[in-house]
């Protein structure tokens, strides 16, 4: 399932993110292109999926593991604010959240949750993961993110 939904987001792969702006649960605007020169990892994702429940750990401990200035995490759920914030208080997560709709492609085309892309510091995407992953492929792929793009793939 995860194979079948990364070739969704094939043709996106190598291609600059779209500008886009999210509002995080504290209100704070988070355009995509002001986050340049950072890695950036966007989770969509629900309260209610159980393999998003199990990533979130993994997210939190690369939220750790590297500083904001390097690496920028942001879930993105369609519930509404209320719901994520109540989720974000009991499972005690340390990066930014917020509740979208309507976003445009790639985001607007996900159907698999979760669903995690890759940016790199030049805001390109590089990499889609559908379905649940390790903390150690997230960690590789964030990791990958300041290898040079291989001409070859």
């Amino acid at each position: 399932m995860a194979q079948l939904g990364s070739r969704t987001y094939q043709k996106w792969i190598g291609k600059e993110t779209p500008d886009v702006v999210l509002r995080d649960l504290e209100g704070k605007s988070l355009a995509l292109s002001d986050l340049r020169g950072r890695r950036l990892v966007l989770d969509f994702w629900a309260t209610w999926c159980p393999p998003c429940r199990k990533e979130i750990p993994h997210f939190v401990k690369l939220s750790d593991t590297y500083d904001a200035s390097e690496l920028v995490i942001i879930g993105i759920s369609s519930e509404d604010e209320a719901t994520i914030r109540s989720f974000r208080e009991k499972w005690a997560i340390n990066y930014p959240l917020a509740s979208a709709r309507n976003l445009p492609s790639p985001y607007g085309d996900v159907r698999s949750i979760p669903t995690t892309f890759f940016i790199d510091r030049k805001g390109v995407i590089r990499d889609v993961l559908v379905g649940y992953h390790s903390f150690q492929r997230l960690n590789a792929r964030v990791i990958a993110l300041d290898r040079p793009v291989d001409p070859n793939q």
